[in-house]
C-alpha cells in the first residue's frame, strides 16, 4: 500500500472523530493492516464497518455539494456535512453498480467512504444503506426520513 492512502485513511478518520465527538462518540481510528480487504477502520458504538476508497475512477455522479445524494437503497453526503444531514435536501443520482458492491461488502452495517484524489477530505462521501443510515441515526435519537 502507498502511503496517499494511509494519509488518506488517516485524515478520513480525523473527519469522521470530528461528527462522532459532537454526537458524543468514542473515536475510530485506522487499521494498519496492509494488503487486506475489508474494513478500514476500528468500530465504536455504531459498530459501523466502513472502507475507504481513493481513486480517480470512483463515479463522479457520486460527488455532491451540501445536500444528500441517493440512488437505489443508497444514500450518501459528504464527511463536512454529517452534521447537518436531517436538514440537507435530498437529490437523486445515476446509480453505480461499482459503488453498490463496495458498500455491500460492508455488510451487514457497513458502508464505504469515496474520495477523489487531489480533492479535500472533508468532500469526501460516505455512502450506506438507507436502513444503516436510520438504523445509526436512530441510536443517536436524531429523527430522520429521508424518502
Amino acid at each position: 500500500m502507498k502511503a496517499r492512502p494511509r494519509k488518506v485513511e488517516n485524515r478520513i478518520a480525523e473527519e469522521l472523530n470530528r461528527w462522532f465527538n459532537q454526537v458524543g462518540l468514542s473515536p475510530i481510528e485506522r487499521i494498519p493492516v496492509l494488503g487486506r480487504a475489508g474494513p478500514d477502520f476500528t468500530k465504536n458504538e455504531l459498530q459501523l464497518r466502513l472502507d475507504a476508497k481513493s481513486r480517480l475512477a470512483i463515479p463522479k455522479s457520486m460527488k455532491c455539494g451540501e445536500e444528500v445524494i441517493y440512488f437505489g437503497m443508497y444514500a450518501g453526503v459528504r464527511l463536512c456535512d454529517l452534521d447537518k444531514l436531517t436538514r440537507l435536501s435530498i437529490r437523486p443520482v445515476r446509480a453505480s453498480k461499482t459503488v453498490a458492491r463496495w458498500v455491500e461488502k460492508m455488510e451487514p452495517n457497513g458502508g464505504v467512504i469515496l474520495h477523489w484524489p487531489h480533492t479535500p477530505i472533508k468532500h469526501a462521501v460516505l455512502i450506506m444503506r438507507l436502513e444503516v443510515w436510520q438504523s445509526v441515526l436512530n441510536r443517536m435519537e436524531i429523527p430522520w426520513n429521508p424518502l
